[in-house]
């Protein structure tokens, strides 16, 4: 048994980088922006919608039968296209996200990577309030120096936008 590596295992606290890399603040709130302008759209088709129906109640005694019977049809495939459009920019909205959390493991997976080849080590954890690590040794906390470095990266990268 005298083969038996012991390994060096490192950790990042995620949750810390969620709340102090520059990128996840400035990425949440296009995010929220992108949210506001989907719900603004659907918001607006809905007033539109709305002011249909009120329209209808209010003048429909005065159609024939038949224009009674159009506008209603209007007025249901109004309400399945809000609907459509409703679950549309929500599944947007997902894979938006999911998109952008994808990137973002991407970018603190390429930054750990690249600027931890010298350090011996054989794991590198991610540690967050929600993980199954309950202690850690703080000097195989590798988080302040991965969320300096990742927002000097961040801030070379917005300045030459």
């Amino acid at each position: 048994m005298s083969d038996v590596k012991h390994g060096l295992i490192y950790f990042v606290n995620t949750d810390s980088i969620w709340s102090k890399y520059n990128y996840v603040k400035d990425a949440m709130d296009d995010m929220q922006a992108r949210k506001k302008n989907y719900e603004g759209r659907l918001e607006s088709k809905y007033r539109e919608y709305e002011k249909d129906y009120t329209d209808f109640q209010q003048n429909g005694a005065s159609m024939t039968q038949i224009e009674q019977q159009l506008k209603q049809r209007d007025l249901m495939r109004k309400e399945s296209e809000l609907g459509k459009l409703r679950e549309e920019l929500e599944t947007k909205i997902m894979q938006e996200e999911k998109q952008w959390n994808d990137e973002l493991r991407e970018k603190i997976i390429a930054y750990i990577d690249s600027h931890t080849v010298n350090r011996q080590y054989d794991y590198i954890l991610g540690y967050s309030i929600q993980s199954n690590i309950i202690l850690a040794n703080d000097s195989l906390d590798l988080t302040k120096d991965v969320i300096r470095g990742l927002n000097e990266q961040y801030d070379k990268t917005k300045k030459t936008k």
